[in-house]
């Protein structure tokens, strides 16, 4: 149906037709609307990320966040979840999400430690080469062998 349906015509309870902005009365027993699942990201609107449309059969069914399958956004350090990121979703699919998206994140912060804690070991080592004179460029070995036997 073409136009916008500005009313629907009921009597005697039952639906009998929809009214068009036009003012055209089209009978009708049943209507069927399709909902639009809109990603609830204004605050992250203000990260630099921006909702996309996403489409289903040509038609817009709502808008949700780029992610990938692990919620990690395009801006570093910014993770979604749920039906933020997938707006078909059901309940059980965003609860499934947000343990995904947990478990990635989880593994993120993990590696940052991580890279985080051999950086200073490396520059303690450094600092302590240093501190007791030694160059490491410069170093001899100082192990001596064994002598031969014949």
């Amino acid at each position: 149906m073409d136009g916008q349906v500005t009313a629907l015509e009921v009597t005697d309870d039952r639906l009998t037709g929809v009214r068009l902005g036009s003012g055209q009365l089209i009978p009708r027993q049943v209507v069927v609307a399709m909902p639009r699942f809109v990603a609830r990201a204004d605050v992250l609107i203000t990260l630099a990320l921006e909702p996309t449309e996403r489409e289903l059969a040509g038609h817009v069914i709502g808008s949700s966040l780029p992610a990938d399958p692990g919620g990690a956004t395009p801006v570093p350090g910014v993770w979604v979840a749920g039906n933020v990121s997938d707006p078909l979703g059901g309940v059980i699919n965003a609860a499934a999400s947000g343990l995904s998206t947990a478990a990635a994140l989880t593994a993120d912060l993990i590696a940052e430690d991580t890279r985080q804690a051999g950086d200073a070991y490396r520059h303690e080592r450094q600092l302590a080469t240093h501190e007791a004179g030694e160059c490491p460029a410069a170093r001899t070995s100082t192990r001596q062998t064994a002598p031969r036997r014949r």
